[in-house]
């Protein structure tokens, strides 16, 4: 028994009943009844108006203490792991390519309508992209290029995606290599090298937004799944990664997926004993409580 109450949500419930008894003394009201009139008396002429504000005044309370109480009723119940399954639409914050403090490490240009891309490794200036996503995230090896983090989240999907939405932060004047919405093109190009054979279609947000802005995070997120819904695309084939960015911007990639059939995924930074780096899918499982 004590059990029970623990896990029941007895604020909200008390909240709810109460809110239907009001609800029905509302509508007595309205039909030209007098509720609870045994109680107090009053003038013919304002019964009904003072009894239906004093009405209104509690279901309005009690609406807002319901409203207040309504996550007892649906709280996180797990969240469940497993390693991705290819996706077709794929959400990315993108991370700057530059290195803190190394940005020389990485240069990026355009030289005959193309972008050229070389990464310092072990004192030597290496291009990208050379072959496949699987031999150039290989080729990354050791040089601890967040892109390279971009590339294996792309890595599972390569066989099914037909979309990738990118999100950049904003580049401040005069440290432009501290963001990455300048640098989007050059991913894109990146993304349809290694996925040429794919037919997929790139779309950048059309604004930088800061990493550690929670609410232009979210709203980027919900946007990025709104276009990709109005294409007639299930919730269920998209998937946003969190790899990349700021801990705002994985908390609420996170977060955007609790009220819909959306997942998240993350590149695991270590590799695991077969010297692979997992990307694994979660899933927020959202539950009435159990009593």
């Amino acid at each position: 028994m004590m059990k029970i109450m623990k896990h029941c949500p007895l604020k909200g419930i008390i909240a709810a009943i109460a809110t239907l008894f009001t609800g029905s003394w509302a509508s007595d009201a309205l039909q030209g009844g007098l509720p609870f009139k045994e109680f107090w008396t009053f003038p013919p002429q304002y019964a009904w108006v003072v009894r239906l504000a004093i009405i209104a005044f509690f279901y309005l309370f009690l609406f807002l203490m319901l409203y207040q109480y309504r996550i007892s009723f649906f709280p996180v119940k797990s969240l469940s792991r497993a390693e991705v399954v290819p996706h077709k639409c794929l959400v990315i914050p993108v991370s700057t390519p530059y290195p803190l403090n190394k940005a020389d490490d990485v240069l990026i240009c355009v030289e005959n309508g193309a972008y050229k891309i070389s990464v310092q490794k072990e004192g030597t200036m290496i291009e990208v992209p050379q072959k496949d996503i699987t031999h150039d995230i290989q080729l990354l090896e050791g040089t601890r290029w967040s892109w390279q983090q971009m590339l294996r989240c792309i890595e599972p999907h390569k066989d099914r995606i037909k979309h990738i939405y990118l999100i950049g932060s904003p580049c401040p004047d005069g440290e432009e290599k501290k963001g990455s919405y300048n640098s989007l093109c050059a991913a894109e190009f990146l993304i349809n090298h290694y996925l040429k054979n794919s037919d997929v279609k790139v779309r950048k947000h059309p604004f930088p937004v800061d990493f550690e802005d929670f609410d232009g995070l979210t709203n980027a997120f919900n946007k990025a799944i709104a276009e990709f819904k109005l294409e007639g695309i299930s919730e269920k084939h998209i998937i946003i990664d969190i790899t990349g960015g700021q801990k705002p911007a994985s908390i609420a990639g996170a977060i955007v997926t609790l009220d819909k059939n959306v997942t998240f995924q993350y590149v695991q930074p270590k590799p695991d004993k077969s010297g692979k780096y997992k990307v694994l899918a979660y899933d927020a499982i959202i539950q009435p409580p159990t009593f």
